[in-house]
């Protein structure tokens, strides 16, 4: 799986989640909100990944999820109050 997160110019900020489905490719795209940071689009990716991973029919062996995002995977690891604790209890 391949996470991106981002934000607009006029404050909007969403993210992608894209795999490997076969030989085709799978995705989905959100928008979060406006008035959220690219950071919390970050973590909101990262959390769609696992809850996806989580939702398949089957039981994967293994899944590998790919990010730029090395703040976004600190904060997901720690369930402390802080920006982005939405999405660290949702994964």
């Amino acid at each position: 799986m391949f996470t991106h997160g981002s934000q607009l110019d006029g404050g909007a900020a969403g993210n992608a989640l894209v795999w490997r489905n076969g030989q085709t490719g799978k995705g989905i795209k959100t928008c979060i909100r406006y008035a959220q940071e690219a950071y919390n689009a970050e973590c909101a990716a990262l959390a769609d990944a696992l809850e996806s991973a989580a939702r398949r029919n089957t039981t994967p062996q293994r899944v590998t999820i790919v990010t730029d995002a090395q703040a976004a995977i600190k904060r997901i690891s720690s369930d402390e109050p802080d920006p982005g604790q939405h999405h660290v209890l949702q994964a």
